[in-house]
């Protein structure tokens, strides 16, 4: 799987998410949900397919702050991983094109 595909499956994942942290479900539900096969265990596979680590810090507190917690930091994980994945586009670009002058 490539990055880009990589990055498009987390952005899928992250909204399916989004809609979870935001509905009328109750807040178990969205715990489970979110702790389930389908998005924690896929963030974690997807992410170990990547030079970006994905960690967050779990409060172990109430179902609202423990996803909020993984939802928060899927975030930021996307943001670094999107940029990571833009800087390397844009040097391999910068390369082929500095190659191509010569």
């Amino acid at each position: 799987m490539t990055q880009q595909e990589i990055l498009s499956k987390l952005h899928d994942i992250l909204n399916v998410c989004e809609e979870l942290v935001q509905s009328d479900l109750q807040e178990e539900t969205v715990y489970d949900m979110i702790f389930s096969p389908k998005i924690s265990k896929q963030v974690f596979s997807l992410f170990s397919q990547t030079n970006v680590r994905f960690d967050y810090y779990d409060p172990d507190s109430s179902y609202h702050e423990d996803y909020m917690a993984f939802y928060y930091a899927l975030k930021e994980h996307i943001q670094l991983l999107q940029h990571t994945t833009d800087s390397t586009s844009i040097n391999q670009e910068s390369l082929y094109d500095r190659f191509n002058s010569l």
